[in-house]
């Protein structure tokens, strides 16, 4: 003030206490009586930024959520708080506000003075008056808003919308008679049909062997999850494949329900079948090429070159003097 006289408006002010400060063009220096008493007043946190970092000043609500007094604050650089900022950076982002003049709100972490942090949202300009450069940014704690946020989303994010995208088929039935009451549509692919065309129907329905759903109930009573078992379905015009699945007893439309996920295992299993059958096939055809051998009137042997493995018939001793042992190793 001069000789006591009111100090005259500024030229230009735009600043919300509640929310943002804007462009401030003061035809007296930024930081006077009269913006000082509205910076204080504030319900935001409310920093002043040199062209280097520092931490020219701070309104007491930015004192109370950092955790430091108006001197200790002083001393620090906006690196020291802003845990999204790195001094490398600062040069490019200081050119780029000292020349749009923007204002700019975004969000970081800023950390307090006992090492905890709080997500907070900051609103910031950069200000030049008479030579005089700095940046004004005001900040509030928004972490209990944010986790609102996420709880006002969970609520609304339904069963049937998570497992919707899910790249495994997954269906919902409910646990006192084994009712349908959700299949997502890549339950509906496995099984070759509509996923809506389930809704409704007994789960035993795609079951090749019903005693199955028995079992399971009986399991997943005992101990809420049941994994890795092997089930064969019946999908759509009688075709059958085999599934691993998984289940666990969830809540689901008010009743006690059972959330299964399953993948088709049918060319595993054909795979591990056609083994064992060719291992059989082998074994036969051993036994039935020794029996051939017994019977014969010839002396025959047959020296395998690869295992070294010697068979003999039991011609063979009358006429080499070879022990008729069916099979030996060759000397």
């Amino acid at each position: 003030m001069d000789n006591g006289a009111m100090p005259k408006p500024p030229s230009f002010i735009r600043l919300s206490t509640a929310a943002h400060v804007g462009w401030l063009e003061f035809n007296r220096p930024p930081v006077n009586a009269f913006t000082r008493e509205m910076v204080d007043e504030a319900h935001d946190g409310m920093l002043r930024i040199a062209p280097d970092g520092h931490i020219l000043a701070a309104n007491g609500h930015a004192c109370h959520l950092l955790g430091y007094s108006d001197q200790e604050i002083l001393g620090l650089c906006i690196f020291d708080i802003d845990l999204h900022l790195i001094p490398e950076k600062w040069p490019g982002l200081w050119s780029h506000m000292r020349e749009k003049g923007l204002h700019t709100t975004f969000e970081a972490l800023y950390r307090r003075q006992d090492g905890g942090t709080f997500a907070s949202e900051i609103s910031a300009v950069f200000v030049r008056h008479a030579d005089i450069e700095s940046v004004f940014a005001s900040f509030r704690d928004v972490t209990q808003k944010r986790k609102q946020e996420v709880e006002e989303a969970q609520k609304g994010l339904t069963l049937k919308e998570i497992v919707a995208g899910l790249p495994i088929a997954v269906l919902v039935t409910r646990m006192s008679d084994g009712l349908i009451l959700h299949a997502n549509p890549m339950m509906g692919r496995a099984i070759g049909m509509d996923p809506d065309r389930l809704l409704g129907r007994p789960v035993t329905d795609i079951y090749a062997d019903r005693r199955l759903r028995l079992e399971l109930v009986s399991k997943l009573r005992q101990d809420g999850e049941v994994n890795g078992f092997d089930v064969q379905l019946i999908g759509d015009q009688g075709r059958s494949f085999w599934a691993r699945a998984s289940s666990r007893v969830v809540a689901f439309a008010n009743s006690e329900a059972v959330l299964s996920t399953l993948y088709d295992i049918s060319e595993v299993r054909e795979a591990k079948e056609h083994l064992a059958q060719r291992t059989t096939d082998l074994k036969i055809s051993q036994e039935r090429y020794a029996l051939a051998m017994d019977a014969s009137r010839e002396g025959i042997y047959d020296l395998d070159l690869v295992n070294g493995d010697l068979f003999v018939s039991p011609r063979i001793e009358a006429i080499f003097g070879i022990p008729a042992n069916g099979l030996r190793k060759a000397k």
